[in-house]
């Protein structure tokens, strides 16, 4: 199952917009296969848009890495 807690940083995968967990609530639905959990849904801050959204757990994890996941960019070495 996907965990995000607030104030963490995401990056949109192919664009790597940021964007910033700013509320996490319970979803009406279910985990699929375990009736007894119930999916989340995170509030989802944008900057470049100044507006926020709520968006399910499922979908955060195809759209977005987390910061720390992202590791070095494409073809650039460290330093």
């Amino acid at each position: 199952m996907y965990h995000y807690e607030i104030g963490e940083l995401l990056l949109r995968r192919g664009t790597d917009e940021p964007a910033l967990i700013v509320g996490v609530k319970d979803s009406s639905k279910k985990v699929w296969g375990d009736s007894s959990i119930k999916r989340k849904l995170y509030r989802i801050y944008n900057n470049r848009t100044g507006k926020s959204e709520w968006i399910p757990d499922v979908e955060i994890s195809v759209k977005f890495q987390k910061a720390d996941e992202r590791g070095p960019p494409p073809n650039k070495r460290l330093v």
